[in-house]
């Protein structure tokens, strides 16, 4: 699929990134908050500078304002709205197309005025299996690291969170977030385009803190786990998703290349590697509630993500394996609680 350059001005994202940043200032509401947002408020993200801003900014520009008739946020697939909410607008064709601008969609699923958007991961059963095992969200200010396009975070706020903000550096993710919150603007969700290097140390500001699917990027993932303790007040949850594999304390698989075709893999420890980690960060109650083999019902390419997937990355004589020859993906959930 080809499109069209404009000639935008290079920052033309920025204003988004401005509305955004007041939006979550307005709902500040507790110390660390405030002071998450005065600093944020200081700073340019470098994300902003992506090459592609201007193309997403014209797509998010051209989106029909249009009021959903329903939202539902507890749905597997998360609706917004029926076929029949953009009549008089554009034709359901018309609008396939204007979300087919913002592919690849890797998070999901959604339904958009009647489109269905079948996303690469299916990240409601992700959602299925830890859903029952964490704190209740309900008043809860939460804060998700490495949203993308904020599937998970509109599934907290649909769980009674009282503010939920969420941060990923990949522009387009963000654009997709963008897209959507054009039409759920009551929804107290932020996405905002910036990482935890971007925050003051010790906001304490959040009761819940997710990180899933991050640590294997970081370079020091007890560093990684410092900074989540440092978001969260004390008695605090944090909710951590990540791949694992089997073996003894202390041992972690080192990729030297990619893993699962993925690169920038540091670390793939153990449970009993991880579970050592998060506790020499300051928590404790360390327990783990789920541990699962990826599978290509969950992460599969699409014609919403077109491009190579799970199937792709493992040995093709023995599914056991990834294509590297290291053990195929296998992710555990670990819930533990601030010191």
């Amino acid at each position: 699929m080809t499109h069209a350059s404009s000639p935008l001005e290079p920052d033309a994202f920025a204003r988004f990134y401005s509305a955004q940043l007041n939006r979550f200032r307005a709902r500040a509401d507790n110390k660390g908050l405030n002071a998450l947002a005065q600093a944020l408020a200081s700073i340019t993200p470098s994300a902003l500078n992506h090459g592609d801003s201007g193309r997403w900014t014209q797509a998010l520009d051209a989106l029909p304002s249009v009021q959903p008739s329903r939202v539902e946020l507890s749905s597997a697939r998360l609706i917004i709205g029926d076929e029949a909410d953009l009549q008089g607008a554009l034709s359901a064709l018309e609008f396939r197309a204007q979300l087919e601008a913002f592919i690849p969609w890797r998070k999901g699923p959604f339904e958009l005025f009647g489109v269905g958007i079948d996303t690469e991961w299916r990240c409601d059963l992700k959602w299925a299996r830890l859903e029952k095992a964490i704190s209740p969200l309900v008043g809860r200010r939460v804060l998700d690291v490495g949203s993308g396009n904020g599937y998970y975070a509109y599934r907290m706020a649909g769980a009674g969170a009282k503010q939920v903000l969420g941060i990923d550096p990949h522009v387009p993710y963000v654009a997709q977030f963008l897209l959507l919150q054009h039409y759920l603007a009551e929804v107290a969700v932020d996405v905002l385009p910036i990482t935890l290097d971007d925050f003051p140390e010790r906001c304490g500001a959040f009761d819940t803190v997710f990180s899933m699917g991050v640590l294997y990027h970081r370079r020091s993932p007890i560093d990684h786990l410092l900074q989540l303790r440092d978001c969260l007040r004390s008695g605090g949850e944090l909710v951590l998703e990540t791949l694992f594999v089997e073996g003894d304390e202390g041992y972690s698989l080192i990729p030297q290349g990619s893993y699962a075709r993925m690169r920038g893999i540091w670390f793939v420890p153990s449970i009993a590697t991880l579970t050592a980690w998060i506790s020499k960060a300051g928590f404790d109650e360390v327990r783990v509630v789920d541990e699962s083999v990826t599978t290509t019902e969950e992460q599969r390419a699409t014609a919403w993500m077109p491009y190579e997937s799970l199937a792709d990355s493992l040995d093709p004589n023995d599914n056991s394996r990834s294509i590297e020859g290291h053990p195929a993906p296998r992710r555990v959930v670990i819930v533990a609680t601030k010191r």
